[in-house]
């Protein structure tokens, strides 16, 4: 039976199995449902006859910082499936099962400028997950990758610490009680560190460099025998991701990392062996911005018709390019609520979300003087014409600004043509607001 279904969370179960066992045997679509964050919506694709075909899934959540993407593979075959393109963010390995035959794959991998989920497995115990973070402005390194690895662990450099955090992208064979994959931070450098005894073992890492410097936890996670889960993570937390994985050579061991937005990341394990290492390490990345200004800008007052070419798009004070990392990061930055503010005050959430929403489409284009404005001529009248403008405001001091496409014409017998007093969506129609008057907006303060 082929699935293609599009569900929220609410629509679930509302409690959620301590250790989800998709395999047992009485598991079922449901159990998979289960499974899922409660502020998500879930996307399934798959065959569903019995337990060892494959599943992908794919779950999405919000929080005011970023937007997470997670998708898992499930059963056996090969598998390819597109997470995001690699403009958008990045992706890296958030769990992993059964993955000690020859050949199994477990990998994020770089095609055709997509971040791909890229699985092989031979057994219908095989989960391999991935998680995604956009919203952030990031940028990401070339690959790292440790195969063949001998008895004896090896490590490879992978850059200074900086604004820098590093993450497991792709795992082969695991298929002794000698075999570690992780990623380590340690005297200013980061390092991957990678032992095996089998000649077909990966181990794979990629890093990425934030915009502003960010803040560790310490490395979390279990060294024991049995199972469990562990709460990760604070209330600044933008992410986690697993860091450290090894011994997971029997089939239904695993190391999972399961996070959504404005909730805590939880950490799970299984394995029969004292040896096994499930380790991860929480992420908060800074603001860029201090806060978002919003703000209105005369551009010409006379006694006739105004016909002129505005600029619209994005210009950067610290020199850095536009790009669409950028942009999604200010535009989830302009949406968080009591973080934009008009004159001083602090609007809506229901402002601070139409005002994202009508940046979309200008945010990731660099200034060009292309938007045509134009204020008829009134008889006896003073016409001005303002646009607006959406400022980030930088911790020096600077700010990043982005000219928007929303302009009003206003008309006063006076020279002194009176600017927009309210936010763009609050002043309402030029017959209803035509000075967009505070008195006459709807409500627009948080």
């Amino acid at each position: 039976m082929l699935l293609a279904l599009l569900l929220t969370s609410a629509c679930l179960a509302s409690s959620t199995p301590d250790t989800p066992d998709w395999f047992s045997e009485n598991w079922t679509l449901q159990n998979v449902l289960d499974e899922a964050p409660q502020n998500s919506s879930i996307y399934l694709d798959g065959a569903f006859e019995n337990s060892s075909t494959y599943v992908d899934i794919m779950t999405k959540a919000s929080s005011s910082n970023v937007n997470i993407l997670t998708r898992i593979h499930i059963g056996t075959g090969l598998n390819f499936t597109i997470l995001m393109p690699s403009s958008q963010g990045f992706c890296y390995i958030s769990e992993v099962r059964a993955i000690h035959r020859e050949n199994e794959d477990c990998r994020i991998i770089l095609n055709n400028r997509n971040w791909v989920l890229d699985t092989r497995s031979l057994q219908p115990q095989f989960q391999c997950r991935a998680t995604c973070i956009s919203g952030i402005e990031f940028s990401v390194t070339g690959l790292f990758n440790r195969n063949n690895a001998g008895p004896t662990a090896s490590t490879i450099d992978l850059g200074p610490q900086s604004r820098r955090v590093c993450y497991l992208t792709g795992l082969r064979r695991m298929a002794s009680d000698t075999q570690e994959c992780s990623v380590q931070l340690g005297n200013g450098r980061w390092t991957m560190r990678g032992r095996s005894n089998h000649g077909d073992f990966r181990c794979e890492a990629r890093c990425v460099d934030f915009a502003a410097r960010p803040r560790f936890s310490s490395e979390i996670g279990f060294a024991v025998s049995g199972s469990g889960t562990r709460q990760l993570g604070d209330r600044d937390t933008t992410f986690c991701y697993i860091s450290n994985v090894r011994n997971l050579n029997r089939e239904r061991e695993h190391c999972w990392l399961l996070g959504t937005g404005g909730a805590p990341w939880t950490l799970e394990y299984r394995s029969a062996q004292s040896t096994m290492r499930c380790r991860a390490v929480c992420i908060s990345v800074p603001n860029f911005y201090s806060a978002i200004a919003l703000r209105w800008s005369p551009h010409n007052v006379g006694n006739r018709q105004i016909s002129m070419t505005l600029a619209q798009g994005s210009t950067r004070s610290n020199g850095r390019s536009v790009t669409d990392s950028w942009g999604s990061s200010f535009t989830l930055q302009v949406a968080s609520p009591g973080f934009s503010s008009l004159g001083g005050v602090q609007v809506s959430s229901t402002i601070s979300t139409s005002t994202a929403n009508s940046i979309s489409s200008t945010v990731t284009r660099s200034r060009t003087l292309s938007l045509s404005a134009s204020c008829p001529e009134e008889r006896g009248m003073f016409v001005g014409l303002f646009q607006y403008h959406v400022d980030g405001m930088l911790f020096d001091g600077r700010r990043d600004t982005v000219d928007t496409l929303m302009t009003r014409c206003h008309y006063s017998t006076s020279a002194s043509v009176p600017a927009p007093q309210c936010p763009f969506q609050a002043c309402g129609t030029l017959r209803a607001n035509p000075l967009c008057q505070r008195s006459l907006c709807t409500a627009w303060r948080r």
